[in-house]
């Protein structure tokens, strides 16, 4: 029997800077698809901090605040069969990225 891949392409309407509201929506979103056997879910770019931050990404707890969500984010995945893409910030050497994670 042939086995498709099944995503979803999640796009919510993110408030910049609002990072629990954001997570809030992410986690929501995604417990749908786990629910519809989906394979990946699929959220757009930067959408734990929404785009733009501009000068947010500056602030030191905000950059630790945009972390520990992803680690929730990441802990709420940990053992379901629904991966996720999810954009955010990467920090490397005190340089800051725009980077998708692959979850």
């Amino acid at each position: 029997m042939e086995k498709r891949l099944k995503l979803a392409i999640i796009q919510e309407n993110f408030t910049v800077g609002d990072l629990l509201g954001n997570v809030e929506k992410i986690i929501k979103a995604y417990n749908f698809t786990v629910k519809d056997d989906v394979d990946i879910a699929i959220f757009s770019e930067l959408c734990i901090t929404s785009y733009l931050p501009e000068d947010l990404v500056l602030n030191r707890r905000f950059q630790q605040n945009v972390e520990d969500l992803l680690g929730k984010i990441i802990n709420i995945t940990k053992d379901k069969k629904t991966a996720i893409i999810i954009g955010s910030l990467y920090k490397e050497n005190n340089f800051l990225y725009n980077a998708a994670y692959f979850i």
